[in-house]
C-alpha cells in the first residue's frame, strides 16, 4: 500500500545507477531486469521513514510490478494487458512511444519536443523496466472505458474490482 501511495520512502530515480547497469545489461528480459533493480532498491534504506510523508516515486511502482511477477511468472505487462485491457475491451492499448515512424498519416497521437521552437516528433521512450510508472497508451475511446470503470466503483458499482477496492485507488 506505501508503494502504491508514494509513503514507502522509495526513492524517486535509481540511486547509484551505475552500480546496476551492467547487471541490467546482462539480465535477459524485462521481468529479469526489474528484478535486478528491485533488488537494488530494497536494499537501500528508505529515503524518509515510511508511512510520515508523501514523496512522489516511480521507482515505487517498479518494485511493485517486481513483486506481481514473482508472484505470477508473468510479466506486469502480461498481468495488465490480461486483467484490465482485454476486461475492459480496451484494443487500442500498448506499451511504450506513441505513433508509428512508418505511417505516413499517423493513426495515433505522437509525442512531440521542441528544439530551437520547432516541433520535432520522437518516437522513444524510457527502458521498458519503467512500464509500471507510465509507458501505458491508448486512445481516447479505451481510456474512457478505463474512467468508466472508476466512476462505476466510486459509485457503488462492481466492475474490474469490487467498489470498495476502487477508495483507495481514488484517495
Amino acid at each position: 500500500d506505501m508503494l502504491l501511495s508514494h509513503r514507502s520512502g522509495m526513492f524517486r530515480g535509481i540511486p547509484q545507477y551505475e552500480e546496476i547497469a551492467q547487471a541490467m545489461e546482462s539480465a535477459s528480459g524485462v521481468i529479469e531486469k526489474r528484478a535486478v533493480v528491485s533488488a537494488h532498491l530494497l536494499l537501500k534504506s528508505p529515503e524518509f521513514k515510511p508511512d510520515t510523508k508523501d514523496s512522489y516515486s516511480n521507482v515505487a511502482y517498479v518494485v511493485a510490478a517486481h513483486v506481481l511477477e514473482r508472484i505470477t511468472k508473468r510479466s506486469w505487462e502480461e498481468l495488465i494487458t490480461d486483467k484490465i485491457f482485454s476486461k475492459l475491451s480496451m484494443k487500442s492499448c500498448g506499451f511504450g512511444p506513441l505513433g508509428n515512424i512508418s505511417e505516413s498519416t499517423p493513426s495515433a497521437p505522437i509525442a512531440h519536443i521542441s528544439k530551437q521552437g520547432t516541433l520535432t516528433p520522437i518516437f522513444t521512450d524510457n527502458s521498458p523496466i519503467w512500464g509500471p510508472a507510465g509507458r501505458v497508451h491508448c486512445n481516447l475511446v479505451d481510456w474512457s472505458k478505463y474512467l468508466q470503470a472508476h466512476l462505476d466503483g466510486a459509485n457503488g458499482k462492481d466492475n474490474l474490482l469490487k467498489s470498495e477496492s476502487f477508495i483507495p485507488l481514488q484517495t
